[in-house]
Formats: structure tokens, C-alpha cells, sequence
């Protein structure tokens, strides 16, 4: 009985002492910055970082998504913002408010591959609280290309809907590619695509703040 219980104080001093490595590690690599290629140009188009505390999204400007792709996400012709997420599956769908959290569900996302999902939501109004970043065309052509590759599609190259409600009216899940881990956070799938965009950021942003205290230090 005391061999049992001296290996599970070892287990859970060995597992703590993991989760600790791990965010001290995240927080060193959240402020060390990547260090782009200068991108030039003469007009720049706006896209924005939103942020809920924890969660990054990429919002986009309807004006300068092509027909095409608005008309796939059904958004309606008078929304003026979209905005993408990637993240974990089960935490998606089955964590509309941070009341509904379930341990299991935090436990999965966190330390086993799971299922991911893109959620799409549309705005009318752009936020005071968004933090905005300026790129080329090049740039957002490129950040564009990264957050379209991210959605699963059929054989004949459409989206696939998730059939599950979304957090409100305007917004809706997709069948998103990869798997969400420790490594590949929805806060580092934001922080890929911005390092593919050549944007200083983070060498790795598996937190909200990395990727917004580089954007902000730029503004």
C-alpha cells in the first residue's frame, strides 16, 4: 500500500512538474519574436485579431473575400466582418459558455490528438477590442490560402458543415484539417498563419497573449 501510494505522489509530482515545463516554455517562446522577410507595398489591406481572454480568431473584412467563398460559408451580403477559428472538436461543440466546461472534455483537448473544427462567425460591426494588422496583398493572399487549407471539404471541394448549433445566429461550425494537441493550440494556428503571412509574432504562441503582445508592440 505505501509502494502504491509513494508512486502516485511520483506520478502526480512528475505530471505537475510537466505541466509547469510547459508553460514556461510557452510563455518563453510567446515572447520571442520570428523574424520576418519586409514585405513593401503601397496599400495594405486591414484584417484583424480578436481575442476572448483565452481564444484567438483571424477577422476578415467581407470587401476583400472573393463572392465565391462568402457564398460557401453562407454569409449574408450585409455582414461586413467574418472571422475563423480553429480548435479542438469536442471543445467546440460541446463548451458553448465556460459554465458547460467539463473536465473530460479540457482533459482530451489538452493531452491527447483530437478532432478539430473551424467556427465561422459574421459581424455587422467592427470591434473596438480587435487588434489590427496591415498586409500586402502577397501577405493576405497567403494568410487567406492558410486559413482556407484548414477546412476539411468533400470530393467535389465543398465545406463541410458540422450539424451541431453554433454559440448564436451568426455563427457555424465546419470539418476542420489536422489535429488539435498541446503543441498545435487554436492560439498557435493563428500564430502559423501569421508567421506564413511573414508578421513578426511568436516562435511559438500556445497562449492568446503571444501572438497580441507582438501585434501591439507593432502598432
Amino acid at each position: 500500500m505505501k509502494r502504491a501510494l509513494r508512486l502516485v505522489i511520483r506520478l502526480f509530482i512528475g505530471f505537475s512538474a510537466l505541466i509547469v515545463l510547459y508553460f514556461i516554455i510557452g510563455l518563453i517562446l510567446s515572447i520571442v519574436p520570428t523574424n520576418p522577410s519586409e514585405v513593401t507595398c503601397r496599400d495594405k489591406q486591414e484584417v484583424f485579431i480578436s481575442s476572448n481572454g483565452i481564444h484567438l480568431d483571424i477577422v476578415v473584412p467581407t470587401a476583400i473575400l472573393s463572392e465565391e467563398n462568402l457564398k460557401a460559408m453562407d454569409i449574408p451580403d450585409r455582414a461586413k466582418f467574418v472571422s475563423f477559428g480553429w480548435g479542438d472538436k469536442g471543445f467546440y461543440l460541446k463548451t458553448p459558455t465556460w459554465s458547460d466546461l467539463k473536465f473530460t472534455v479540457a482533459f482530451n483537448a489538452l493531452f491527447f490528438e483530437s478532432e478539430s473544427a473551424m467556427h465561422i462567425d459574421y459581424f455587422y460591426h467592427k470591434s473596438k477590442s480587435w487588434t489590427s494588422v496591415s498586409l500586402c496583398d502577397s501577405q493576405y493572399l497567403e494568410l487567406m490560402n492558410f486559413v482556407f487549407a484548414s477546412f476539411e471539404r468533400d470530393q467535389s471541394g465543398d465545406l463541410l458543415p458540422i450539424q451541431a448549433p453554433g454559440y448564436g445566429d451568426s455563427d457555424t461550425f465546419y470539418e476542420a484539417r489536422g489535429s488539435y494537441n498541446l503543441v498545435k493550440t487554436c492560439n498557435e494556428w493563428v500564430n502559423i498563419g501569421l508567421k506564413r503571412s511573414e508578421v513578426k509574432t511568436s516562435v511559438w504562441s500556445p497562449f492568446e497573449f503571444g501572438v497580441l503582445y507582438h501585434l501591439e508592440g507593432e502598432e
